[in-house]
């Protein structure tokens, strides 16, 4: 426990982020699963299609349904994607960007006050 609070407060690696990723896989999750059942609907209604007398502009129908879900859901997934990469970015130049001196004194202090050894920089 005191060596993650010292990963939290030495090397800017947060709860949040994790909880980011969290989130992340639990929306990529959601649009699997949107994206699974709305080619399920199409297979249902391109069957229920086949089965009547007019079957082509049913299935344009189904077809253009089809492609407004997919396209609405690989927007979201773009979305995504580009929050993903942006806060990977973030993530990166925190832990490479410069440590002030504030932070690496209360860094040491810590460090002291539970008996590590002394904070050497990211590495």
């Amino acid at each position: 426990m005191v060596a993650a609070f010292l990963a939290t407060a030495c090397f800017g690696i947060s709860s949040a982020h994790a909880l980011d990723a969290a989130t992340e896989r639990a929306e990529r999750d959601r649009i699997k699963a949107e994206r699974d059942q709305a080619e399920a609907a199409y297979l249902t209604r391109e069957h229920e299609c086949r089965q009547r007398f007019v079957v082509t502009p049913c299935l344009d129908r189904a077809r253009r349904d089809r492609r407004q879900s997919l396209e609405r859901l690989r927007q979201q997934q773009e979305v995504l994607t580009k929050r993903s990469v942006s806060s990977a970015q973030r993530s990166a130049s925190m832990r490479s960007g410069p440590r002030s001196a504030v932070t690496q004194q209360n860094c040491a202090r810590l460090q002291r006050a539970i008996g590590t050894k002394k904070w050497s920089g990211p590495s």
